[in-house]
């Protein structure tokens, strides 16, 4: 199978692009509101996981302009399949966002509260693990370096994450130091730094669920103070913003207050003339 780096758009890609656009123009607006009348403390779990997508999205959505209007056909065929790999990436983020939908009931909102303090007590896990995670690396390169050849970097780095995620490849030490180095790491990683994690998460655990009802009620009150979208009167929700962006915010410079409130009031009855109906 060859790919076409030349091949248009079809219908679903225009979706695709056109509805990423409209949530990346909504997750923006969240950001700037949230840094103009909140903190950064205000930024969720799910908002970062929507910045993450929107940045993928628009990844891909980048790699497939370029590989269309380049000359060179191998180049633009390797744009092209760089795009749809990037985009592939998109779908579990996506298909966890989902989670979202159900969360007003309360074993859903619960089990997102227990996840979004267990993250949060894991930082000084992570600390600690890219404190020794740093130290392993330089001696197992060190190690390596002794006999002036240093073109193993990526492997190292490779193997430590591998013996970090329960899959090490002990055949891949250079030599005898090395693999005494790499039998610590493993021992240190599997014994110490992943019991000090379990801790964590039992800790944050128990702490939801001894008083969930009143964990669920503020975490319902915090989902339902997001949505007001005050000072703003007339809400476009994505992908209706894009219209709110091209054909009526544009008018906000020339119309006077009482003319623009009765613009916005026309097209909102066209645009969810269904729905209201």
């Amino acid at each position: 199978m060859t790919l076409d780096p030349r091949h248009p758009f079809d219908e679903w890609e225009i979706i695709l692009y056109g509805m990423a656009l409209a949530y990346s123009f909504e997750d923006i607006d969240k950001i700037y509101a949230t840094l103009r009348f909140f903190t950064w403390r205000a930024f969720s779990f799910w908002l970062l996981v929507s910045v993450i997508t929107d940045a993928l999205l628009i990844t891909a959505f980048t790699l497939r302009i370029v590989g269309i209007f380049l000359a060179n056909e191998d180049t633009a065929a390797q744009f092209k399949l760089e795009s749809f790999q990037v985009l592939s990436c998109v779908a579990p983020l996506i298909w966890m966002k989902i989670i979202t939908v159900f969360d007003g009931f309360k074993y859903i909102g619960t089990m997102q509260i227990c996840v979004a303090r267990m993250l949060r007590e894991s930082g000084i896990f992570f600390v600690l693990l890219a404190i020794v995670g740093i130290g392993f690396a330089q001696s197992m390169y060190a190690i390596d370096a002794a006999d002036g050849h240093t073109d193993r970097g990526g492997l190292i780095i490779n193997n430590l994450i591998q013996g970090l995620l329960g899959s090490p490849d002990f055949g891949g030490a250079s030599n005898a130091w090395a693999l005494w180095i790499y039998y610590f790491w493993n021992i240190f990683t599997t014994i110490v730094l992943l019991n000090i994690l379990i801790s964590l998460f039992s800790s944050a655990y128990e702490d939801v669920t001894d008083d969930a009802a009143a964990h669920f009620l503020a975490f319902f009150a915090g989902k339902t103070i997001a949505m007001i979208r005050a000072p703003d009167q007339f809400v476009y929700p994505a992908p209706f913003n894009l219209i709110e962006t091209f054909f009526v915010a544009p008018f906000e410079w020339f119309m006077s207050k009482k003319r623009y409130a009765k613009y916005n009031r026309i097209v909102m009855t066209v645009v969810f003339f269904i729905p209201l109906v």
